[in-house]
């Protein structure tokens, strides 16, 4: 069998919900594909129904790792047994439809793009929640350096399972994953940084569930601002070691202060502000464009947020009075 795709599947304690994916994937339109399913240290029945499954399908291969690495790292060692042309990620507890790798594989071969995205649906509690995305930016092959500044800003869909990649670029560019924590975020930047061309789709034919309840990122709220400082110090160190940080510095700083302000605003903690000061605010530096934001009452925010910065007065306080009096209008 000629092989044109290869799916990888990290695998972690998904017994509930691992058939369902797997079933997605083997009953594509799209047949020349291989399924690389990671078994990341299972200590539920995962293993026995990948096994299972291998028995009745060829086109399965088990990469059962020793040690537990994350989502991230599981994926990694995919990409390295990986024969096809192109590779495409989808997360076990999650799902896709019928046509999802054809349009994937046929949009990337009509158009040549480094990598080809698509939209999802939102799974809660199987509820189906759309996920739409309006945008001048899909359904458009981008190229051009100054344009790609304005995916960064608000990219229409920043998990890496929606997607479909040159595996050639992939291991030309050496992009990987970097982490096991938002690690989606920082591997889809590069991607978009150092690609030639890349497209977004608007389709929606990825089912992602939310919030299963052994989900890595379920109940993680008061840590998550670590997780999200740990991608921002990435992030950059990405973008400085293939010397491309000056040219985006200014949609950093804004995706950064814009995440940080949210954070602040949902979880209320005072050290948030303080550790963003530290780690990422210099005078000198700090390039943050209000203009970027095309919400008027978010732009305000902003101001704030980088008065705030200027005279060290603890964003928190003015977050925590908004907070109330969003409350009070409710």
């Amino acid at each position: 069998m000629d092989i044109k795709v290869s799916v990888i599947i990290p695998v972690h304690n998904v017994e509930k919900y691992l058939k369902q994916c797997i079933d997605s994937v083997l009953n594509q339109t799209f047949k020349d594909i291989e399924v690389i399913v990671v078994n990341d240290c299972s200590t539920d029945n995962s293993l026995k129904i990948i096994k299972e499954y291998q028995k009745k399908d060829k086109r399965i291969n088990l990469i059962d790792l020793k040690q537990n690495v994350g989502a991230g790292f599981a994926r990694n060692e995919g990409v390295k047994h990986a024969k096809g042309e192109y590779i495409t990620f989808v997360d076990s507890d999650d799902w896709v439809k019928e046509n999802f790798i054809e349009v994937l594989y046929n949009s990337i071969k009509k158009y040549n793009t480094d990598f080809v995205s698509v939209n999802y649906i939102r799974v809660y509690d199987d509820k189906f929640v759309d996920h739409k995305v309006k945008s001048n930016l899909c359904d458009v092959v981008i190229s051009d350096e100054k344009i790609k500044k304005q995916v960064l800003l608000n990219i229409p869909s920043v998990q890496v399972w929606s997607k479909i990649f040159k595996k050639s670029f992939l291991f030309s560019k050496e992009i990987f994953f970097r982490a096991n924590k938002l690690e989606d975020i920082i591997y889809v930047w590069e991607a978009i940084v150092k690609s030639k061309s890349f497209l977004f789709l608007q389709d929606q034919l990825y089912n992602y569930r939310l919030k299963r309840e052994n989900s890595e990122m379920y109940g993680i709220n008061k840590k998550i601002y670590d997780y999200k400082f740990c991608l921002y110090k990435d992030l950059k160190q990405m973008l400085k070691d293939i010397n491309s940080y000056k040219f985006y510095e200014t949609v950093f700083f804004y995706y950064i202060t814009r995440g940080t302000v949210r954070l602040i605003e949902k979880l209320q903690i005072k050290t948030i502000f303080t550790c963003f000061r530290k780690e990422f605010y210099n005078k000198k530096t700090f390039k943050l464009n209000i203009n970027c934001s095309k919400d008027f009452l978010f732009g305000l925010k902003l101001i704030i947020f980088k008065f705030c910065l200027i005279t060290n007065i603890n964003y928190y306080f003015i977050a925590k009075l908004y907070m109330s009096i969003k409350q009070v209008k409710k």
